[in-house]
């Protein structure tokens, strides 16, 4: 029997390879298909990892997928994000002599207690003039080589960047946890398609506070206690160091601030690539801006810079409660009998872990540009005194999953928005979950998806607003939703199969990429759709009452409701066109891609293609992954794909993959690094980041610390040695107690690991066997 959600979507390979993939049934590859589609995932751990705390499906390293068009052919290359946490987790999951120091899942992050929490890179990417970046809410963006999928160098070295609750948090400092964006923004170049214009970007560095249960409260003694540890500090650097300022980074408590990253004129290998600059933003009234949920995106045009305090907070005891509540029950509850484990897991989930509904509209912050370059605004460096900027609040009805504003703002302000009502997108599936209590026969919970994201409780919408960017005054405002056809209503005007249960992630074409395209007047929607199968009862529960619901809850469908991929006409708001996947289909990350033949009278808006990440599983082996890439017709969805991508020999075992982007083949060529500049870059900022931080930790008589570092953290990070290598030789070294852990450019570390263009496969679920290193062969 189908299910609405593909069993695949809880499997990912985690394989770093090259495979070349062909239409099937035949199909040829479109005539004007090209450039270069970058999609990241979260990957789960290793399967021979032991399983440490509860991981929830944003938490995991970030798989790299990029799915290349040349020749008439089309190429999947994979990798994973390396940052260097990822090397010493790695280290610590599998030699022994680290095993203290490790990882442990808490949700939708990873944290050591000994060596701080983790950056996965997992979640979108960024076109800038120059580079391209791949990024996480919860760290530094890092620049990525597009062509060996390598990471090079972090935005800001970590002196640049304010940790989180001022270093409150009970975790370790050597690798902090920052609140940054998503989705930072750039300034695009002046010229269309110019990789010549210096890089100018903007991204967020914030800490909203505590999130938790009683937060209000909380914070108000937090903001007391703060407010008098700050005045404290202050008074004693104005007696020891005659200073009646303190350093950003000296403040203790909530704050928000703008950080400008621009490339340096003729940098060398010996500075890093880009200068950062903050402000600490204020409201008109002087009060501070702080953020209540998440900066998950950023938005920019001719004149502002927009955060978006979207619905992607993390709540503390999201957080430290399945870190904590794992490790004792793996300790000391693990042989209780089910019927007493299970009731007293479900209760101690929904005291510590019980969901606090976030607020039900959306708050906007606009900041004007012009106020960057006004001396009556200067910047600052995380280690001087705050300066200020000004910042207009504007609000919306309901939560908001992504948006899209116009470059062009002229006369208005205008944003394309999706309102995913109804659940919490940082909400996950837990093991004590139970199911909706409705009809008999009609509940059903899929257990076996735990740690995957909540299914909707109502039904979402997608909305334009017109704002006054003088006054923030909001002019008009224009919605569309539909609960998904049936087709015995002959008078509707929806194509079959148009819904918008669930908005996820959007996709149209690029901005500017023609000298008159400033606005966005189609956009490409997936909407993921309705089941049971992910709705517990606790989020039923939470729901029930909540304001601005599209439909009431008795109106909730009995029956699943497929994804849907759609295109929306933002003049019109109307969908212009939709395609509804099969039953026991899951779609991702789509994106547009610019078709290079000439058009037929099509608008540039829609003259390309669409693609998509299809997971399923195999007909007649549900547990068998059987995950493809599909192509559609952007002008026309309805006719359903027109070409399917799959590996003839095996099926492709994908991840439940989140943002993407394209880029051409002049991008392309403009984002590459050369390898000595690849191998330089990270060897200074690594040293840069973490040399003084190691050094503390000697000091404090942390030897193994410093030895994570040297033997395995600075020369695997610097050379980006490949999983299959480094699992393999960090077991070699377990089983040979004398071995030392060598560097990674000795070619006697790897004496138990064939060279390159063998390495041995870190297969599961049944992916195809690896035959080439693409690291190792992506320079020829």
């Amino acid at each position: 029997m189908k299910t609405f959600v593909p069993t695949s979507v809880s499997k990912t390979s985690r394989q770093e390879d090259t495979w070349t993939l062909v239409p099937k049934a035949n199909q040829p590859l479109p005539a004007g298909l090209n450039g270069h589609v970058f999609v990241v995932a979260p990957l789960p751990p290793p399967e021979d990892q032991p399983k440490r705390g509860e991981r929830a499906f944003p938490n995991g390293d970030g798989l790299i997928y990029r799915l290349s068009f040349e020749n008439g052919t089309a190429k999947l290359t994979t990798a994973i994000a390396k940052t260097p946490c990822y090397y010493a987790d790695l280290a610590t999951q599998y030699d022994k002599h680290y095993k203290s120091l490790a990882f442990r899942d808490g949700g939708v992050v990873r944290m050591s207690l000994a060596l701080g929490s983790r950056n996965q890179l997992n979640t979108a990417f960024l076109k800038m003039n120059r580079r391209l970046l791949i990024t996480y809410d919860a760290g530094r963006p890092y620049t990525l080589d597009p062509q060996t999928l390598e990471v090079v160098e972090p935005i800001g070295a970590t002196k640049d960047w304010i940790i989180i609750l001022g270093g409150l948090l009970p975790i370790s400092n050597i690798f902090q946890p920052y609140s940054g964006s998503a989705h930072p923004v750039c300034v695009p170049p002046k010229q269309p398609n110019s990789g010549q214009q210096p890089d100018e970007g903007f991204i967020v560095n914030y800490s909203s506070g505590y999130n938790g249960k009683f937060k209000v409260p909380v914070n108000r003694v937090l903001n007391r206690f703060f407010g008098g540890m700050n005045r404290l500090k202050l008074e004693r650097k104005r007696l020891l160091e005659h200073d009646e300022k303190m350093d950003s980074n000296e403040y203790w408590g909530r704050f928000t601030d703008l950080i400008r990253y621009k490339s340096v004129a003729d940098a060398d290998q010996t500075q890093p690539e880009y200068e950062v600059e903050r402000w600490r933003l204020q409201l008109p009234n002087g009060q501070p801006v702080v953020i209540k949920q998440s900066v998950h995106q950023m938005g920019i045009t001719e004149k502002f810079i927009i955060l978006g305090d979207l619905q992607f907070g993390l709540e503390y005891s999201q957080i430290f409660s399945p870190y904590i509540l794992s490790f004792i029950w793996s300790r000391g509850f693990n042989r209780l009998s089910h019927w007493i484990k299970n009731p007293l897991g479900e209760w101690l989930y929904s005291v510590f872990l019980q969901l606090l509904e976030s607020a039900p509209f959306t708050d906007f912050y606009l900041i004007r540009r012009d106020q960057l370059d006004d001396p009556k605004y200067p910047s600052c460096q995380a280690n001087q005194p705050p300066q200020p900027l000004v910042a207009t609040k504007i609000s919306l009805p309901r939560t908001v999953s992504h948006f899209a504003v116009d470059y062009a703002d002229s006369e208005k302000l205008i944003f394309h928005v999706g309102h995913h009502n109804g659940l919490d997108p940082t909400e996950w599936i837990n093991q004590f979950d139970q199911p909706v209590t409705r009809q008999p026969g009609k509940d059903y919970l899929r257990k076996d998806l735990q740690g995957f994201l909540v299914g909707t409780t109502d039904l979402g919408s997608f909305a334009r607003y017109e704002f006054d960017p003088e006054t923030g005054a909001l002019l008009k405002s224009e919605s569309v939703s539909d609960a998904g056809l049936d087709e015995s209503e002959p008078n509707s005007s929806l194509p079959t199969g148009a819904n918008t249960w669930l908005p996820s992630v959007y996709t149209h074409r690029n901005l500017l990429d023609q000298a008159d395209s400033n606005t966005v007047q189609h956009i490409y929607w997936t909407s993921w759709g309705f089941s049971w199968e992910l709705i517990p009862q606790r989020i039923y529960d939470a729901y029930r009452d909540r304001e601005y619901r599209e439909i009431p809850l008795e109106q909730l469908p009995d029956h699943d409701v497929p994804p849907t991929l759609l295109c929306l006409d933002t003049t019109s708001m109307t969908i212009a066109d939709a395609y509804a996947f099969p039953e026991g289909h899951a779609a991702y990350s789509p994106q547009f891609i610019p078709s290079t033949v000439e058009s037929q009278g099509t608008p540039a808006s829609r003259h390309g293609f669409i693609v998509c990440v299809v997971l399923s599983d195999h007909p007649d082996d549900p547990e068998q992954p059987q995950d493809e890439f599909w192509i559609f017709d952007a002008s026309c969805l309805h006719q359903g794909p027109i070409c399917k991508l799959h590996h003839p020999a095996q099926p492709l075992n994908l991840g439940a993959t989140l943002h993407s982007t394209w880029l051409s083949a002049d991008e392309f060529a403009t984002y590459r690094y050369s390898e000595q500049e690849r191998l330089h870059r990270r060897e200074q900022s690594v040293k840069q980041d973490y040399q003084e931080a190691v050094v503390i930790a000697e000091s404090r008589g942390k030897q193994r610390i410093k030895d994570l570092f040297e033997t395995i953290i600075y020369p695997h990070f610097v050379a980006q040695t490949s999983e299959a290598k480094l699992i393999a030789h960090l077991k070699h070294s377990t089983q040979s107690a004398s071995a030392d852990v060598a560097p990674a450019d000795d070619s006697s570390a790897y004496s138990a690991i064939p060279p390159n263009g063998s390495t041995p496969a870190i297969s599961e679920n049944g992916l195809v066997s690896s035959t080439t290193d693409a690291a190792a062969t992506a320079d020829q």
